[in-house]
């Protein structure tokens, strides 16, 4: 009878810590926290791959989300009529997405599939700076 309630206790653990698994698996995936960060460096007029840096470290990330915070889509008005070719590609995450042309100090493509945005934003103070470093 004892080793019955042992078997039964552990059993029942066992299948507490699955649930509680698969809830965190879940949980994250909804919060789209899965994915890296990544600049991507294009040849021109392609979409070849010249150059990948990852972004690991804390601080970088840090940084960079102060960065993809201060993005917003520019309105109606504000809309620029300008064809930007995506030679450098920062991916955060698996939601966010911003296209930058090399020389392009002002404007972006910026990518939001959680909020279903895509439209041109303004960069960031600083932002262009500090991907133009990461990609050297």
């Amino acid at each position: 009878m004892n080793k019955k309630i042992t078997i039964l206790i552990v059993s029942i653990i066992i299948i507490i810590c699955v649930i509680f698994t698969v809830f965190l698996v879940i949980r994250n995936k909804s919060l789209n926290i899965s994915g890296d960060i990544v600049i991507t460096k294009y040849s021109l007029r392609t979409d070849k791959p010249k150059k990948k840096v990852a972004i690991t470290s804390t601080e970088d990330i840090n940084e960079l989300s102060k960065y993809i915070e201060q993005l917003e889509p520019l309105s109606g008005r504000e809309m620029v009529k300008l064809m930007l070719a995506k030679e450098v590609e920062v991916k955060y995450y698996d939601s966010i997405s911003i296209g930058i042309q090399l020389g392009e100090k002002r404007y972006c493509y910026y990518i939001n599939k959680d909020e279903n945005i895509s439209s041109l934003a303004r960069i960031p103070d600083g932002l262009y700076e500090w991907i133009e470093e990461k990609i050297k």
